[in-house]
């Protein structure tokens, strides 16, 4: 919305103030909504880092000794970023051979619920 500048050498003059203000005010805030969005990245790249661990169930086994799950995440935090992704690998290779004998157990129920099949109806 523009308004009338008292200073300004011709009448017809008009000043643009406000719109420059918030032209002037969105570009800064798009820089810092820049700076936030690197910020928020490497944000959500740490916890990322500390999600797989926060929300296994290793917490909950750690806590069964009388630790609070609160003590197991901050003391998790602490511990050296190299560290934690090294766990975090040793983590995952563990879930893949999980999910192997998964499907050597769903195998496994397969083969005897056919051999019982057959049993009944020979």
């Amino acid at each position: 919305m523009a308004k009338e500048n008292p200073e300004a050498s011709d009448e017809n003059e008009l000043e643009i103030g406000v719109e420059d203000m918030q032209t002037d005010s969105e570009e800064e805030s798009d820089d810092a909504s820049d700076s936030e969005s690197e910020s928020d990245s490497m944000e959500l790249e740490a916890n990322r880092e500390e999600d797989w661990f926060e929300k296994s169930y290793l917490v909950g086994e750690i806590a069964k000794f009388g630790v609070s799950e609160d003590v197991v995440k901050e003391s998790w935090r602490m511990c050296p970023m190299e560290t934690k992704q090294s766990l975090e690998e040793k983590w995952k290779a563990l879930q893949a051979k999980e999910m192997e004998y998964m499907l050597l157990k769903a195998k496994l129920i397969l083969d005897v619920t056919c051999l019982l099949a057959k049993a009944r109806n020979p």
